[in-house]
């Protein structure tokens, strides 16, 4: 795994509590949404996609909260993990 830098790309996995319009997916840097219910039947929708560098990956995140959608989680996934998981969507 090569060392992450605040200037690399990267591929990331957003949580937020509540459902942004996947419509809006360009506006959050082309990212794949997916919504389900979690076991006390909030809305939680993940993002997960590819970023510039930290910088854009914040601008996500701001958009995210400016919508009123409450962060739950932000994950780095790392090369090796993001090719296993594209070989299990095929």
């Amino acid at each position: 795994m090569s060392e992450l830098k605040v200037f690399n790309e990267g591929k990331y996995r957003i949580r937020v509590q509540g459902t942004p319009d996947p419509e809006w997916s360009e506006y959050y840097g082309n990212m794949l949404i997916s919504t389900e219910i979690d076991p006390e039947e909030h809305a939680v929708a993940t993002l997960t996609g590819q970023v510039q560098d930290q910088a854009a990956l914040l601008g996500v995140l701001n958009r995210l909260v400016d919508m009123g959608l409450p962060l739950l989680l932000v994950q780095y996934i790392p090369d090796q993990i993001s090719e296993t998981l594209e070989e299990r969507e095929e």
